[in-house]
C-alpha cells in the first residue's frame, strides 16, 4: 500500500521526469495498465503525467491480467515514437 500525502503530490507535480519505468499488476489492451491499490494507481498516474516517456515493466503473467484500479490507458505507455 502506498501512502500518498499532499507533500508527495506537490513534489511530483513540480518534477519533470524524462523516463518512467512503471511496474503494474496487469496490462490489458482495452483497459490499459492496472494495479490492486487505489492510492498506488493515483500516484503512478501522476508520475505518468509528469513523464516524457513511460514504459511498463511486466512479466508474461501480467499480460491480460485484470486488477481493480486503472492507472493509464495502454496508449499512454506505448508511444508512436
Amino acid at each position: 500500500m502506498v501512502a500518498m500525502g499532499i507533500s508527495t503530490v506537490d513534489t511530483i507535480s513540480n518534477m519533470l521526469i524524462d523516463t518512467y519505468f512503471m511496474g503494474v499488476t496487469g496490462l490489458l489492451p482495452y483497459a490499459g495498465a492496472k494495479t490492486r491499490d487505489l492510492e498506488e494507481a493515483a500516484l503512478k498516474r501522476l508520475i505518468c503525467l509528469q513523464s516524457s516517456e513511460v514504459f511498463t515493466m511486466v512479466t508474461g503473467d501480467k499480460l491480460g491480467a485484470a486488477s481493480a484500479y486503472s492507472i493509464v490507458p495502454l496508449s499512454d505507455v506505448i508511444g508512436d515514437n
